[in-house]
């Protein structure tokens, strides 16, 4: 029920908490909100993979390239799509 002015500083907190400061640049909170564990992977680093069986971070590739048409770029889904996807 808080207003979103209210929620800022929790959400503040939550990226300074994972590392994110001024000095990133708006991909890098993209990335961080979609998947914190791999913000700081390099931009080919691949999520998600059209059928795969392989699991990242246990969840499964192929769900994530599934749940996430906005981001496919071909088969895969990689860091890259996803900070490209706010610039």
């Amino acid at each position: 029920k808080m207003s979103a002015e209210e929620q800022l500083p929790y959400v503040m907190l939550y990226f300074e908490r994972l590392g994110l400061g001024p000095d990133n640049d708006p991909g890098d909170y993209a990335m961080a909100a979609f998947m914190p564990a791999f913000w700081q992977k390099p931009d080919d680093f691949v999520l998600g993979m059209k059928d795969s069986r392989e699991k990242i971070g246990g969840l499964s590739m192929a769900k994530v390239w599934s749940q996430n048409p906005g981001l496919q770029n071909g088969n895969k889904i990689t860091v890259g799509d996803v900070r490209r996807s706010v610039l």
